[in-house]
């Protein structure tokens, strides 16, 4: 059976942080060309620079070498270089898909949840659910690429939250039910060596009642059982799907079923 589908959000997106730099017009980009100044970017204290003068949009294309590298100067601590690519978005440089997507769930998520998102990337989706779940909550983030999660924890220092490199081998010593909502993108699926089994294990460690939340178009086709019930959410500023199922609740004992009751 197919997935429901729905082309209108079933809660509205969040409100929004300050989205990535807008590129300059031609002038300042040929005048940055020709005295080869490089860009400064500022955004809640954390200081890029660029450390060429290629606008990223073009470095990214596939005339570019395919990476734009930023030194990054933290309000503490020693700066660290980066290297955004195509895989590799940084929410305060440029758009990150995921995270657009992820803003239509946020009627998903209930303050002080316990939740966990498997493909967290550079940690601006981690910022966002952070503030859903609010300070009594509890969130891990995973990723695949080190310096997305060295980046992360670093320009993210949220309340109750870790950040964490790996794959599906982390959940090992989880219980059954541990988290109340789950998050897997289909970047990270990708990167697993068996991602049917990682989808498996992203569904077990949900809570009886809670959501497993699949963002990416084509996240089905990645998974050993195709999904067959669920919510569809088809952002309309042409974010990822989002496939929202809900773990069933544990059915409780009664005493007649227990052979206690004549």
């Amino acid at each position: 059976m197919a997935a429901r589908k729905s082309t209108t959000p079933r809660h509205g997106p969040a409100r929004r942080r300050p989205g990535p730099p807008r590129r300059p017009g031609w002038p300042v980009r040929l005048v940055r060309a020709v005295f080869g100044l490089k860009r400064r970017i500022e955004v809640d204290g954390v200081r890029y620079k660029e450390m060429s003068t290629t606008p990223i949009d073009r470095a990214l294309s596939p005339k570019g070498k395919g990476r734009k590298r930023y030194e990054v100067r933290f309000p503490a601590g020693r700066p660290m270089s980066i290297n955004a690519t195509a895989h590799r978005r940084y929410a305060d440089l440029m758009d990150v898909p995921e995270l657009r997507s992820v803003r239509y769930a946020e009627g998903q998520v209930r303050p002080g949840s316990r939740v966990l998102i498997l493909g967290s990337g550079t940690g601006g989706m981690a910022e966002l659910v952070a503030r859903w779940i609010g300070p009594h909550g509890g969130l891990v983030a995973i990723d695949h690429d080190n310096e997305s999660v060295r980046f992360a924890k670093r320009r993210y220092q949220l309340e109750s939250t870790s950040f964490e490199r790996g794959g599906p081998e982390l959940l090992t010593g989880e219980i059954d039910g541990s988290f109340g909502v789950v998050i897997v993108t289909e970047a990270w699926l990708k990167k697993t060596d068996r991602p049917g089994r990682a989808c498996n294990e992203a569904w077990r460690v949900t809570g009886p009642g809670g959501k497993l939340i699949l963002i990416g178009d084509r996240i089905g086709e990645l998974m050993s059982d195709p999904v067959a019930t669920g919510t569809r959410v088809n952002p309309p500023d042409g974010g990822p799907t989002l496939t929202i199922l809900t773990k069933p609740e544990v059915r409780r004992s009664k005493p007649e079923d227990l052979g206690l009751v004549e």
